[in-house]
């Protein structure tokens, strides 16, 4: 094969290359796709139990920042669960929908508390 053939041929599929990719941003700017947000997420904060909290007050006393509430939080969720494709928070079992809402809702309560008993109105 010559020098000439093989120079071709590369021009050939360069140029396939670009028709290609020029069609394909033709379809996708003609098919009027919208890639912006159209809306938020329903949140439902997970409520904690009564022994939860207890246990909450307890711990919290020993944390002094807002980063250790937000590891004490991860840690006691991951604690608490173990991962499963449905949320079923009461009995140990949650997705990652479910690990989120209990984390948040400890992190949340915890950083409470803990405003209460350094005496400041919030630590966020």
């Amino acid at each position: 094969m010559s020098q000439s053939s093989k120079h071709r041929r590369k021009k050939i599929r360069k140029v396939l290359g670009m028709v290609i990719f020029a069609t394909v941003l033709a379809v996708f700017l003609c098919s009027g796709l919208e890639l912006r947000k159209t809306g938020n997420r329903p949140y439902t904060p997970y409520p904690l139990s009564k022994e939860l909290k207890e246990r909450i007050n307890q711990d919290v006393s020993r944390l002094n920042k807002p980063t250790d509430v937000a590891e004490y939080s991860c840690d006691l969720t991951t604690e608490l669960l173990t991962f499963s494709e449905k949320n079923d928070i009461p009995h140990g079992k949650a997705n990652c929908v479910g690990y989120a809402q209990l984390s948040s809702s400890i992190f949340n309560y915890a950083i409470a508390v803990l405003s209460k008993q350094k005496g400041e109105e919030s630590y966020l």
